[in-house]
């Protein structure tokens, strides 16, 4: 019978680097594509713009304004997910 103390562990404990970024990539493809594309519409969009909204006007470099309008858009996804997250553990 063989000594339990002698084996090789080749379990989920030893996932390599090269594993767990195919692991991250296979789970957030979708994500990563889409910031992908994100940031090259903003990269192209470098114009200078005048946006209106309610009574304030804003004149900036559109890639700013996309940039900033990006990230209240993850903020506000993180916000929600986090708040999802709870809800769902609570039941």
């Amino acid at each position: 019978m063989a000594d339990k103390s002698t084996r090789t562990s080749a379990g989920p404990a030893a996932r390599t680097p090269g594993d767990m970024v195919l692991g991250l990539l296979k789970r957030f493809w979708l994500p990563l594509i889409l910031v992908i594309v994100a940031i090259i519409f903003i990269a192209q969009n470098t114009q200078h713009v005048q946006v209106r909204f309610l009574m304030f006007s804003i004149s900036s470099w559109q890639w700013l304004i996309l940039t900033i309008v990006a990230l209240g858009g993850l903020l506000a996804g993180w916000i929600l997910g986090r708040n999802g997250a709870r809800k769902r553990s609570r039941q």
